[in-house]
């Protein structure tokens, strides 16, 4: 087993070390320290490191992590009474996030996350700096946070974090641009129009915008701002980092993180198919499709597990996880709206993209009947690359398009009007998987041209 676990990881790893390093574009030398655009870099899920605050025990963020605990992931899960932005209840571990995701080793293995990213800043020129104790030196930021949270509330601490920075430079304006990965651009995009706004504040018009901070410009890094089917498949099936030995995140526990309804699609109303590819009327943003339709916690195998397990301070019963999923979607709806139909509270920064349109890309699923029902299952959700779904070849068409395999070029473009008219450049396309594509040479190159636009507007 311990040689099984050692050649997977060996094997992510070496794919990520790729070519060599991308070339510093000479206009940074050219640029003096003092006057440097400041740089804020917001990953994406699991991107940053959870602490438990009072014990110190690292929740997520170590290789070992990747095996164990063999908990079904129920470390991790986020109580659904936790209030939207609000603290724990009593007895609840409070989390802190150190750090963003830089290495992952495990056996002797190495995986670079965003340590590459930082690599790239420094010999850029850029020096490190901390939002959390902030130096007057500093102009590379990256902004850690809790990525199972709310993404509004993850906005306002992205406010307050750059209202200390600027307070701590004794600034009266303080200049930066965000490069924002994943879902990291849904919080930018929602930051850059109104700030730290509640979500009624956001609907009414108004905006909560530190005076004193200008956003000069964006980068997108392999975002889906329209959304992604695949976070429909997690939720549904949940999550397991390494193939066969991995530590299994089930269905229940990605049932509790807000802000993966938030990343849930939008960008088309025609997301299921039959199998006969014939349309299916399941809105996937009406909480009673998902119990009639079987996802995720409502599912025999996981309320069979819930009932099993008894933990009612995480999971509740079932009356309070239909609540919770009703509130949560109508709450992911109203902010989807915002991004993309939502009033002009403020003028939308230049926006430069960096994507990948060359990979089949869950588009659509098939939802089909199971005429002998395994214990009460009797329907079953197929997404882009299920074996069964490979084995359909007209039903593969209908239900993929190219992407990044987790965003379609279609969601990877689904901006609000401002923002299509704020593009200052057209996207770029880099190899590289969702994920993947913010290693690769060229896209670190074009990324720090995009940089150097918009230092120089």
């Amino acid at each position: 087993m311990r040689r099984i676990l050692l050649a997977l990881f060996g094997l992510m790893a070496a794919a990520c070390r790729g070519p060599e390093p991308a070339p510093i574009p000479a206009v940074f030398a050219q640029i003096p320290a003092d006057d440097r655009l400041l740089v804020v870099f917001v990953p994406g899920v699991t991107g940053s490191v959870l602490k438990d605050a009072e014990s110190g025990e690292i929740l997520w963020g170590t290789g070992r992590q990747l095996l164990v605990p063999r908990d079904g992931g129920y470390a991790l899960a986020r109580s659904i009474h936790q209030p939207v932005g609000g603290a724990p209840a009593a007895g609840r571990v409070r989390v802190e996030t150190p750090d963003i995701l830089r290495v992952i080793r495990l056996g002797g293995g190495r995986k670079k996350i965003y340590q590459p990213l930082v690599d790239l800043f420094e010999r850029a020129g850029f020096a490190e700096g901390d939002l959390s104790r902030p130096e007057a030196g500093g102009t590379f930021f990256p902004f850690p946070y809790d990525w199972r949270q709310d993404n509004v509330a993850s906005a306002q601490r992205l406010q307050v974090a750059l209202e200390g920075l600027r307070r701590t430079r004794q600034q009266d304006r303080l200049v930066v641009a965000l490069v924002c990965q994943s879902n990291g651009a849904s919080i930018c995009r929602y930051f850059s129009r109104y700030g730290g706004a509640s979500l009624a504040a956001a609907e009414a018009g108004r905006a909560d915008h530190d005076p004193g901070l200008e956003i000069r410009g964006m980068v997108f890094i392999g975002t889906a701002n329209g959304g992604s089917l695949r976070i429909l498949r997690e939720v549904d099936r949940g999550r397991t980092y390494l193939p066969l030995v991995g530590r299994t995140q089930h269905p229940e526990v990605l049932f509790t993180f807000p802000s993966l309804y938030q990343e849930l699609p939008d960008y088309r109303s025609d997301f299921f198919l039959d199998d006969e590819g014939k349309p299916v009327k399941a809105n996937l943003w009406q909480a009673a499709n998902w119990e009639k339709w079987q996802w995720s916690v409502f599912a025999p195998e996981a309320a069979k597990r819930l009932a099993r397990q008894e933990r009612p301070d995480l999971f509740g019963n079932l009356e309070q996880r239909r609540a919770f999923l009703k509130d949560q979607l109508a709450r992911a709806r109203r902010f989807r709206t915002l991004l993309r139909q939502g009033p002009a509270a403020a003028p939308v920064p230049p926006i430069f993209m960096v994507q990948n349109a060359y990979r089949e890309t869950p588009d659509r699923a098939v939802l089909r009947p199971l005429r002998k029902a395994p214990k009460g299952l009797r329907w079953r959700a197929h997404f882009t690359g299920d074996r069964w779904l490979r084995r359909q070849s007209y039903l593969r068409f209908r239900t993929s398009a190219p992407g990044d395999d987790h965003a379609t070029r279609a969601s990877q473009l689904w901006l609000s009007a401002a923002e299509t008219a704020a593009l200052a450049a057209e996207p770029f396309y880099v190899r590289g998987g969702h994920f993947e594509m913010i290693l690769e040479p060229a896209a670190e190159r074009r990324l720090l041209e995009f940089l150097a636009e918009i230092a120089t507007p």
